[in-house]
């Protein structure tokens, strides 16, 4: 039976990155800072900019596009949204590296991040870790099992990350590292035998996965190499097409699932459309993490999927972190 992790930015916040509100608050206040807009000497987001679209002869449109932002963009109810409503190439180009440029920062200083997990004592500098959501979904999967069995058992894992970072993909692959001993390509293999989308893309392909179609980002990439690489090219907005390819496997996946769980995630319309909703046939257990949540929204939710779905399952709103839905239901939310 396959297990299925629908993940959105709500579940980012155990680990300091941004929520939709959080990216407008960072991005309306980089803008204001940008030379474009304050007339003041070239900050370091205007730096990363002018190396991004080095050769783009684009420059009215970015100055256009970040007055914009700086003037506009608090109004919106997320960045995706204003770049969508604006309809402007300077605003959707400024607004993309932007992000680009948050996420790097956050991956760095994450309490998690590559160079944390190095140091011999980062388990007990890093306050709360066991506590975060991440720590009992790695026991979830891992089970109680021999580590031989544990590339069949992760081969029936599924995620759909709506979240650009790799977040995920670096805390298992250490998680492995440490927890089994695992040498760097085993770690590395183990990770990779759970099949993750990001359907909007993410920030790119980090260094322990070898492919040798793509160039590896480290996890935390520097604002230069962000720039260099033109890591904004990477990541999609709602408003924009995604692969054709990925979109039916999102769906697919969707379909196959025997129980799905839904993580930090808004039930946003445009979301809920590439899921490809109604579920399949086969669905038939649904858990929902509602943090903070109050009950007429779970309510307006359980509401949205339940007609949308061809067999109802049974839906549980776990309140409390995410961590909760994996202590109250982890052993039934992958077997």
């Amino acid at each position: 039976m396959e297990s299925l992790f629908i993940i959105g930015a709500g579940a980012g916040v155990d680990y300091d990155m941004p929520t939709g509100a959080d990216l407008i608050s960072k991005i309306g206040a980089l803008a204001q800072q940008s030379i474009y807009v304050s007339g003041q000497n070239n900050s370091e987001i205007d730096q990363v900019i002018a190396l991004a679209t080095k050769g783009l002869n684009k420059n009215s449109e970015i100055a256009d596009g970040m007055r914009r932002i700086a003037r506009g963009i608090w109004f919106s109810s997320s960045i995706d949204t204003f770049i969508n409503d604006s309809n402007h190439e300077g605003v959707k180009l400024a607004g993309k590296i932007l992000i680009a440029y948050i996420l790097s920062e956050r991956e760095q200083n994450c309490p998690i991040s590559a160079n944390k997990f190095e140091s011999s004592s980062w388990g007990y500098q890093s306050k709360g870790f066991r506590e975060k959501w991440l720590t009992p979904f790695f026991r979830t999967i891992r089970a109680q099992i021999p580590k031989q069995e544990l590339p069949d058992r992760l081969s029936k894992l599924k995620i759909i990350n709506f979240n650009y970072d790799r977040l995920l993909e670096n805390f298992l692959f250490q998680a492995f590292k440490l927890h089994d001993g695992c040498e760097v390509s085993e770690a590395a293999d183990l990770t990779s035998k759970i099949e993750i989308i990001h359907p909007y893309g993410s920030l790119g392909r980090l260094p322990e996965f070898p492919n040798d179609s793509t160039t590896a980002i480290p996890f935390g990439p520097s604002k230069k190499e962000l720039a260099r690489q033109q890591l904004h090219k990477k990541i999609l907005t709602f408003n924009e097409a995604v692969d054709d390819e990925i979109g039916q496997r999102t769906k697919q996946l969707v379909q196959q699932a025997y129980t799905t769980t839904f993580l930090g995630f808004g039930f946003h319309k445009q979301n809920m459309d590439l899921l490809g909703y109604p579920l399949g046939r086969s669905s038939r257990l649904t858990y929902v993490s509602s943090h903070s949540t109050p009950d007429s929204v779970n309510d307006l939710h359980s509401a949205r999927i339940e007609t949308q779905v061809r067999n109802r399952p049974k839906i549980r709103f776990v309140s409390g972190s995410c961590a909760n839905i994996f202590n109250e239901y982890g052993q039934l939310l992958f077997r």
